[in-house]
């Protein structure tokens, strides 16, 4: 399965830790299953892409990477992504791009 890295702009803090670096790997068709029964769980599904998205990128991401480099590899909650600003959602959705076109080679 492949997968990809990426940069975070603020950080993801997981307790004190602020991590700055990403490694995502490739969703495949139970992970969006899933993805889609848990976003529907509150309302939502794959007609509301950010609860489906963020669900997808609990899935997808194998581990965030700090500064001094001591990583962190999940579990990954969806009160985690609630704390991203804007910027650092963005980089998870580019990557999970990047993700879709590399599965479609």
């Amino acid at each position: 399965m492949q997968t990809i890295t990426g940069k975070f702009k603020h950080g993801l803090k997981i307790g004190e830790v602020i991590h700055t670096a990403f490694e995502m790997r490739e969703a495949d068709v139970e992970d969006m299953m899933e993805a889609e029964m848990e976003a529907a769980q509150v309302g939502g599904g794959a007609h509301t892409p950010i609860l489906f998205n963020a669900q997808m990128m609990l899935r997808q991401l194998v581990k965030v990477t700090a500064a001094d480099g001591s990583e962190f590899a999940g579990p990954f909650t969806t009160n985690m992504l609630k704390r991203l600003k804007p910027a650092d959602y963005r980089a998870l959705r580019e990557k999970q791009g990047e993700l879709d076109e590399l599965g479609e080679a």
